[in-house]
């Protein structure tokens, strides 16, 4: 089991992508890259509502 664990503090960069069959059924994902880095450190796979997810993590920036 792997984990990488980004602050929310920390987040410079979101991305939502989904395909025309993932939005037909309210899923994607969630890239998310931070301070210090230039390519994507954490994606989340198959989450229900991604651009929710990403919206309460911009809320959490500060």
């Amino acid at each position: 089991r792997n984990t990488n664990e980004v602050r929310h503090i920390d987040v410079r960069n979101l991305q939502v992508n989904q395909d025309v069959f993932q939005r037909m059924f309210g899923f994607g994902s969630v890239a998310i890259s931070s301070a210090g880095q230039s390519d994507i450190e954490l994606t989340m796979v198959r989450v229900e509502n991604p651009y929710k997810i990403a919206d309460i993590i911009r809320q959490h920036q500060g």
